[in-house]
């Protein structure tokens, strides 16, 4: 039927406050370049509607194209008249197109409107107060009051858009309805929740992976300096461990045990680049959410980057259209929870005078005077150094951000500062950071922006001085008598001198600079291929600068040449990457995507090293390398590495009708240390999964999600010391040269340092991992449980050689090293009404090391640590094992001496050890493995509430099963250092006292 735009305009003020059916109506249309009258047509076929059109104003043979699966009549129309002068209307069954003109439109826009009243409650029935109540597709909007109720002007054919925190957006038509009436939903646990993976997001529903995710509030809820510290706890499988306690120390991160018997750290990209040190360089307050990849399934994508798993932050960005400037900050206290217990001056005084004794009785010609001849009462508490030493330290923390944008740009820019004193005497450390993310789309098909993080830390200070305090002796005065000169020691029994001095004495600073930023753009082929590219840049440069003054205390101790010491480098790394993504419904139940990529990366490393003797003033000016005045000790030294590694990369998801899911990753990486022949690596995996829950047979309503996943995968890891593992290096030595006496030159030459291996090639881990992720009670309660074994094959490591080789080792692909456990993470989470509401969660983790092999030939080695041959590595065994003698108390007479196996230094009150091999003596082969430092279980704990807007959480996290070393007891023999007050309470002083 035809109709003439006369008789079209005249009817257009009642065309809009007709009941719309499209919004009810779907169709499904698959077309390609196809015209118009045929799109049209196959939408009266599939519904009831007509079209009724002038055909001078409407081209019939315009070509268009789309891919339309259940979508309704009015999006069909609107996709199809993108970008075209052709407008539509809709009364009853039929629909009216037309050409748009101003005039026209503003009398439609003014004509078709109405008020629509409404109230918004909660699953109770109790009104939502402040929830937004928006026109779609506009700015038009307002918010509900006291009584959960709103007004609101809005077109005839709207449709509301509901959000609130906590509960699911609605979206409600408003047809010819006057007044609505909303239920909102808890959105406990949404299962279309977008996860981050590699190089893209995944419906949390459809992972087939082993992905544990920690959002923005959780880390919001933790006060902390650094963004480790705040995820401590909260991933199961994942152990996070200071390196000391120093401010701004370094965090030691553990994905799923040690696999290598080199760096175990986890690969870390921020907002897809992979950052060096990055997770301490931004504000824990500029993340969205940090994902950890733990599997090979999830991380095989990275290849040889992620054997030791990976962590994904994704930082915040901005809203269209929706500004908002936010503060936040804190103010804490620190100090330390609990301090070694330690001897007091008494009770040291009376552990040397028994020590002399005893000595003098047993030992046959030993005849010393006491070192303390006073009574040991007399010398009171004296200085307890670690009290003294340690305080207590502020910390605080501001962060500014802003975020907005227009419909077709957005923004998000935050700066923080943070400051922590530390708790050990002059120690400190602050950072300053500047973030701005940039989106923007240039019409349907392109889009670009930019991720830049800026940031500058200074830390102060070093943590040498904890072990003085308790190395040094509780008869030490803080000063001495003259109130200047600071406490030492005197005789014999004492060792030491103020360690509150010693640690104000020096003042190293560590200074760094750092740039992590990327650039991206996405064009959208058609709807289902769309092409990125990003390009990266991580840029860090550090100051190490450190002075040490000359001193002298009462002419006993000090030093007499002043040094100034510093280091300066840079590291430089370059990304880009070039990836194609594809997403297609073939029909209601069969969809893949899939993403192939390219990347290519360069890191560079330049660094000087110089230090300089004996400055005629100590002033801080003077403190430069120039300032020194004995050229003849200062040195220098310089080097500069580079890396290169390429890769290709590929993932296909499969999905059927939701229930079965399959995934395939493929990574091929090449490396430049490795010589040709063996630089490139292959990593594939296979994962699957079965989503119970959406079978329909499955009826259990108390049950919202079951699903099962199992895979299968292999990563790589190319961490082995130096840049040039398998190219001979020489070093530089200079000779004498000549006949004798004076008569030689000195002339400088390169030696080879060390010996290579050309087969050198990629470590190899295989991890297989089986998993169950359960919903109860409308996903209120949640849970996911994974069982692992995790093998690494090919480890690199240096071989042992005789030192009579003379040249350093080369690098090897030795050694086998398993890690199995099983991980459980629990949630719950619910409201009790529209005030308040709760959650509690708990997650657990355990983790077996085992050593499969070493180097060829042999089942154990020994390694020092520092500490003689305390640690071993041994086949059946965790990664460094502590070894030593296992101790079964102390000689109590001569008799029990004869009577045990021999023991050379054995005297009666010494320690007795445990003949392990039944031979009758004790010797280096009664050593035994006493332990580890692997935890074999961790676990967190949290609970929280929040009351209107008030909210409140508390959080544990700890482990169990592991070993700690504690090199302070072998120095117990030593004189004047002072005892654990284990030890004076449980030592041996004669027949029938412990021991």
């Amino acid at each position: 039927m035809k109709l003439t735009f006369l008789a079209l305009f005249l009817c257009v003020t009642g065309l809009f406050a007709t009941e719309a059916t499209s919004q009810v109506a779907k169709v499904t249309i698959k077309a390609q370049s196809v015209p118009f009258k045929e799109i049209l047509s196959n939408i009266e076929k599939q519904t009831e509607y007509y079209f009724v059109y002038d055909k001078r104003d409407i081209d019939l043979n315009h070509k268009v194209s789309i891919n339309a699966h259940e979508k309704t009549v009015e999006e069909v129309l609107s996709t199809i008249f993108r970008n075209t002068d052709i407008v539509y209307a809709m009364k009853s069954n039929n629909i009216i197109l037309m050409k748009s003109s101003d005039r026209m439109l503003a009398m439609m826009q003014q004509t078709n409107r109405k008020i629509i009243t409404g109230i918004i409650l909660d699953q109770q029935g109790e009104a939502i107060i402040g929830a937004n109540v928006m026109e779609k597709g506009t700015s038009n909007g307002t918010i509900t009051d006291i009584d959960g109720s709103f007004t609101l002007e809005v077109a005839s054919n709207a449709t509301l858009q509901i959000t609130y925190i906590g509960y699911t957006t609605q979206d409600v038509q408003v047809k010819n309805q006057s007044s609505i009436r909303v239920l909102m939903k808890e959105d406990t646990q949404n299962l279309d929740e977008v996860v981050v993976v590699g190089y893209g997001v995944q419906k949390k529903a459809n992972l087939t992976g082993a992905v544990s995710v920690v959002s923005s509030k959780d880390l919001k809820d933790v006060s902390s300096s650094s963004v480790s510290q705040a995820l401590q706890g909260k991933l199961s499988g994942v152990v996070i461990t200071k390196s000391n306690g120093q401010p701004g120390a370094s965090s030691d991160i553990r994905i799923r045990g040690m696999g290598t018997f080199g760096d175990n750290a986890p690969l870390v990209v921020i907002d897809g680049i992979p950052a060096d040190g990055g997770l301490e360089s931004i504000s824990s307050s500029d993340i969205e959410s940090v994902n950890v990849l733990k599997d090979a399934a999830s991380a095989a994508i990275y290849g040889s980057r992620a054997a030791n798993g990976v962590i994904l932050v994704t930082t915040k960005r901005g809203v269209s259209e929706q500004s908002s400037i936010s503060v936040d900050g804190y103010f804490g206290l620190q100090r330390i929870t609990k301090y070694l217990d330690m001897c007091n001056a008494a009770e040291f005084v009376e552990l040397q005078n028994e020590a002399i004794a005893n000595a003098n009785r047993w030992i046959s010609g030993s005849n010393i005077t006491p070192y303390f001849t006073n009574s040991p009462a007399s010398y009171g508490k004296g200085t307890d150094w670690g009290k003294e030493l340690f305080s207590v330290a502020p910390t605080y923390n501001i962060n500014v951000s802003a975020q907005g944008g227009s419909q077709n740009s957005s923004y998000y820019m935050s700066g923080g500062y943070v400051n922590q004193e530390g708790i050990l005497e002059n120690t400190s450390y602050n950072k300053a950071n500047f973030r701005i993310n940039n989106d923007n789309k240039y019409g349907e098909r392109l889009s670009f922006g930019t991720s830049i993080n800026l940031s500058t830390s200074l830390q102060h200070g070093t943590s040498n001085a904890a072990g003085d305090a308790y190395n040094t002796s509780p008869t030490i005065p803080l000063y001495e008598a003259d109130g200047v000169t600071p406490g030492y020691a005197k005789h014999a029994g004492e060792n030491g001198i103020s360690p509150v001095y010693m640690a104000n004495l020096s003042n190293p600073d560590h200074r760094t600079y750092k740039v992590l930023g990327n650039i991206y753009a996405e064009y959208k082929i058609f709807d289902f291929l769309r092409f990125r590219i990003n390009a990266g840049l991580d840029f860090n440069y550090y100051e190490k600068k450190s002075f040490t003054p000359t001193y002298n205390i009462a002419d006993r101790y000090g030093n007499t040449r002043s040094s100034y010491e510093e280091t300066r480098g840079k590291n430089v790394t370059w990304l880009t990457d070039y990836l194609l993504y594809f997403d297609h419904t073939f029909s209601s139940k069969h969809s893949i995507d899939g993403m192939a990529g390219f990347s290519q990366q360069l890191t560079t490393d330049d660094d000087i090293y110089g230090i300089a003797y004996d400055y005629v003033s100590e002033s801080k000016n003077m403190q430069i390398l120039n300032g020194g005045t004995n050229p003849t000790d200062s040195r220098n030294s310089g080097a500069k590495s580079q890396l290169a590694m390429m890769s290709w990369f590929g993932r296909i998801n499969y999905n059927f009708a939701d229930r079965y899911l399959f995934s395939f990753n493929l990574r091929a990486d090449g490396s430049s240390r490795f010589a040709s022949g063996n630089r490139w690596g292959f990593f594939p995996s296979f994962s699957g999964a079965w989503r119970i829950s959406q079978e329909e047979f499955f009826n259990v309503p108390a049950i919202s999600n079951l699903k099962l996943r199992v895979n299968w995968g292999q990563l790589g890891n190319q961490s082995v010391s130096g840049r040039y593992p398998t190219i001979a290096t020489l070093s530089n030595m200079s000779v004498l040269m000549g006949a004798g006496g004076y008569n030689h030159t000195i002339v400088p030459g390169y030696y080879v340092a060390n010996l290579v291996n050309k087969d050198l090639k990629w470590e190899t881990t295989t991890i297989t991992n089986a998993g169950v992720d359960i919903g109860l009670l409308n996903n209120r309660l949640t849970a996911s449980a994974e069982y692992y074994d995790k093998r690494t094959s090919g480890i690199l490591r240096q071989q042992v050689i005789p030192g009579t080789v003379g040249l350093g080792a080369p690098n090897v692909n030795f050694a086998k090293v398993a890690n199995r456990g099983v991980e459980l993470e629990i949630n719950w989470q619910d409201k009790i009404n529209n005030d308040f509401s709760y959650f509690v969660g708990a997650n657990i983790s355990t983790v077996r090391n085992k050593i499969l092999q070493l180097s060829d030939g042999k089942d154990e080695e020994l390694r020092d640590g520092g500490h003689r041959d305390t640690y071993i590595n041994k086949v059946g065994h965790a990664i460094d094992s502590f070894y030593g003698w296992e101790m079964e108390g102390v000689y109590a007479s001569q008799e029990d001496i004869d009577n045990s196996p021999t023991y050379g230094s054995a005297i009666v009150g010494s320690i007795k050890f445990k003949d392990q091999n039944g031979d009758k003596k004790i010797d280096a082969d009664d050593r035994v493995i006493l332990g580890n430092s692997i935890p074999k279980m961790t676990f967190g704990f949290k609970l929280g509430a929040q009351y209107k807007n008030f909210d409140f959480s508390m959080f544990w996290q700890g482990d169990l099963g592991k070993k700690q070393f504690m090199p302070y007891e072998k120095w117990l023999n030593d004189g004047g250092i002072n005892y654990g007050k284990w030890w004076y309470d449980n030592r041996w002083n004669g027949e029938g006292t412990p021991g």
